[in-house]
């Protein structure tokens, strides 16, 4: 953690959940002292106190008894007390990276900073990355150094975003609670299948499917898994029904329950992981162009003999028309110009779009072409002297080598097609 106050930078160490949870209340302790005789340590939280063990040689009778515990065994003795804190301030603003391992430590901090007027702000992974001139190491000074200098950078965590993280929290305890109650089962059965098979008597009528049923129906650990997983799935369908993302898209899509959106929204996250922004330095030269053209063909002016549009691009469109029925060529070639650069501007902003449409498609696993659209399902005869299978390839790219490459979702395979005159492997 760095903290950028002015000219002054101070990094500190994190190293658990507790001192997280410190940073958040602004209880984080950063300077001692040594205790005196006088003082209680009911006073003290007991993590904040520094201890020492005691050492064999010592005569414990000697020392003060109030500041003594016995940990692990082994006497110790309070040394010394916090007297200075640190952590969420009023008016400050925390930076941070964007998903992983920080999100729930981004839900504290937001929520708490929702009390101190403090903002939290998180960067993607991907402009990190760009911005990163040296060691990671030095990420934390960094965000602190952007969160700073160039804030545009970051996107908030605001009150739909926390709903998100906790359907990831809970889409995670749910899917522990699963593999706990497959787990168990699974045991189960194996003991059952092992008393019946490795029993020395006789096998007599038995069903082992049904058995099993009554055996697990019998088992209190496995009920227990049961009344767990039920609770975390509920659990888990209060959180998807309370996001945006469920009540405005997902909930009126027929086949996604609570479920697969909980398993959507988990691994998707923030959209904005997948974000492209446009070419911000031609962006920035375009519109300095415009602006240029405009100027010098006396734009504003020229606006009161039109009808004004319902955008300034529109309006520009119009007076650039006028100008032209009523012979004032070289006005009406500057605005062209401009006009021409405001729709380079719109196409830039497009493609940016159609971008951060294709990475999350292809995230999701949906095959998509370089534009992002969707290649179109052409069903091409199979070459002569080859058979045809019954599994569907989503998408595919042949090398020069003739290898096809086939994407279904998060996986990639390479598979090449083996003719109906090879040999069959037995």
């Amino acid at each position: 953690m760095t903290v950028i106050d002015g000219g002054r930078e101070d990094t500190y160490e994190l190293e658990d959940d507790n001192a997280e949870l410190d940073w958040v209340r602004g209880r984080f302790p950063i300077a001692w002292r040594d205790i005196a005789p006088e003082d209680s340590l009911a006073d003290f939280n007991p993590r904040h106190v520094k201890w020492r063990t005691v050492k064999k040689t010592e005569d414990v009778e000697k020392l003060n008894q109030v500041h003594l515990r016995e940990q692990d065994g082994k006497t110790q003795v309070a040394t010394k007390v916090p007297i200075t804190f640190d952590g969420l301030q009023r008016g400050d603003v925390v930076g941070m990276s964007l998903g992983g391992s920080g999100d729930r430590l981004a839900f504290a901090l937001s929520k708490q900073g929702e009390r101190v007027s403090a903002k939290v702000l998180r960067l993607p992974p991907f402009e990190l990355k760009r911005e990163r001139h040296g060691e990671k190491d030095e990420d934390a000074k960094l965000l602190a150094q952007l969160a700073r200098d160039k804030p545009s950078l970051f996107h908030e965590v605001t009150v739909n975003t926390r709903r998100i993280i906790w359907v990831r929290e809970c889409q995670a305890l749910r899917i522990d609670a699963m593999k706990g109650r497959i787990a168990c089962e699974q045991r189960l059965h194996r003991a059952l299948v092992g008393q019946v098979l490795c029993a020395e008597q006789d096998f007599a009528e038995l069903d082992i499917e049904r058995a099993f049923n009554e055996f697990k129906a019998n088992d209190r650990i496995y009920l227990a898994l049961q009344e767990e997983e039920a609770a975390r799935f509920k659990e888990l369908d209060r959180a998807v029904k309370n996001t945006q993302v469920w009540q405005h898209i997902l909930e009126d899509v027929s086949g996604i329950g609570p479920a697969l959106a909980g398993r959507l929204i988990s691994a998707i996250g923030g959209i904005e992981r997948f974000m492209v922004e446009p070419n911000q330095a031609r962006m920035d030269s375009l519109y300095e162009e415009s602006t240029r053209l405009e100027r010098e063909a006396r734009f504003q002016e020229l606006k009161r003999f039109v009808q004004l549009g319902n955008s300034e691009f529109q309006t520009l469109q119009r007076v650039a028309s006028w100008c032209a029925k009523n012979r004032r060529p070289e006005q009406a070639a500057l605005l062209e110009r401009a006009v021409a650069c405001h729709e380079e501007r719109s196409k830039l902003r497009h493609r940016a779009r159609k971008a951060t449409q294709a990475k999350l498609k292809m995230f999701c696993g949906v095959a998509v072409m370089e534009d992002g659209s969707s290649p179109a399902a052409v069903q091409a005869s199979p070459p002569t002297g080859t058979r045809t299978r019954g599994r569907r390839c989503i998408c595919s790219r042949t090398s020069s080598t003739g290898r096809a490459t086939a994407h279904t979702g998060a996986a990639s395979c390479s598979s090449t097609r083996r003719s109906s005159t090879s040999p069959t492997p037995r």
